[in-house]
């Protein structure tokens, strides 16, 4: 797993929260918007004058129906995919054999924690000792994968 893969972990978490906002938002519009319009037509009696007529209903068009399906899809479709990508990133820290280096994933990339603070939760008062770490991890990995 690369570096600015696991950096979306904390977008991922946005994202799908404002999706299920927006998905929530738009089950909450009314179903029916009110559709206002004007009509030309002419009095009934005589002189026949041509009048403009408002008139005001609801719209429930299959069309309509139709557009606000594809956006619902369309949303969930996001959801899943990037509920999909967290799932990766949780699955490939879990994946780690070594608990320290575990810990240093965690604290990175899913509590968000700086370098210095991660360094110092491991009794080290060096700021790069947990980068250092981090990074032969993902060095190991890289070796692996072209081997």
């Amino acid at each position: 797993m690369e570096r600015e893969q696991l950096r979306q972990y904390q977008d991922l978490l946005k994202e799908i929260k404002m999706l299920r906002k927006r998905i929530e938002r738009e089950n909450n519009r009314a179903s029916n918007q009110t559709v206002i319009d004007s009509v030309k037509g002419s009095s009934p009696e005589f002189p026949y004058q041509p009048v403009t007529f408002r008139i005001e209903g609801l719209e429930d068009s299959t069309e309509s129906r139709t557009r606000k399906d594809r956006r619902y899809k369309l949303l969930m479709n996001r959801i899943k995919k990037a509920e999909t990508l967290r799932e990766n990133i949780e699955i490939f820290i879990a994946s780690i054999p070594d608990s320290k280096v575990r810990m240093i994933f965690e604290m990175r990339y899913i509590d968000q924690y700086s370098w210095c603070k991660i360094s110092m939760k491991l009794h080290s008062k060096h700021e790069s000792y947990a980068r250092n770490i981090h990074d032969r991890y993902l060095e190991s990995l890289r070796d692996k994968l072209s081997d």
